[in-house]
């Protein structure tokens, strides 16, 4: 599994993600990208997830399906914790895997649902701020830390 991180995103216009996959998957010889109604993206020839959170923006990419979340760690309102019944001790982390099983499933109810043993997780650790979860059927073994922000030229000139 490959991790493209791409750091100050706010620095190309609109912060489009769909379009930055597109331009990616060409520079990498990756197959062009549809999306699903639901906007996840989808490859013919591998798996891609797609998490932004504050001025990061990573692309997860797999031969087997996978989902990624990325979230700013930060203190979650109890009424929320509540709601969600997500973990008291750690509710970002929960909150991460259940975002990142959405992805992997293409399916929302899993906000709600407190039970991911199906799953399996791997957290991903290159910045202190951030918690990062992929999610997969499988189990994750390794992963590659791709950092693009040198591609960010090539994006911006091309918008």
């Amino acid at each position: 599994m490959k991790i493209y991180i791409i750091q100050n995103t706010t620095n190309w216009k609109n912060n489009s993600s769909k379009e930055l996959l597109f331009k990616l998957s060409q520079k990498f010889n990756l197959e062009n990208p549809f999306h699903l109604e639901s906007g996840k993206p989808v490859l013919h020839n591998g798996y891609v997830s797609i998490s932004h959170s504050n001025n990061y923006l990573l692309i997860a990419y797999s031969n087997r399906p996978i989902g990624i979340d990325c979230e700013i760690i930060r203190p979650i309102q109890k009424a929320l914790i509540d709601k969600l019944n997500l973990d008291p001790i750690n509710p970002i982390i929960d909150w991460c895997k259940r975002e990142a099983v959405i992805k992997l499933m293409d399916d929302k109810s899993y906000l709600l649902k407190k039970e991911l043993n199906e799953f399996h997780f791997k957290s991903i650790s290159f910045n202190p701020n951030l918690c990062i979860i992929v999610s997969s059927k499988n189990e994750i073994r390794d992963y590659t830390l791709i950092h693009l922000d040198q591609y960010l030229n090539l994006i911006e000139q091309t918008q």
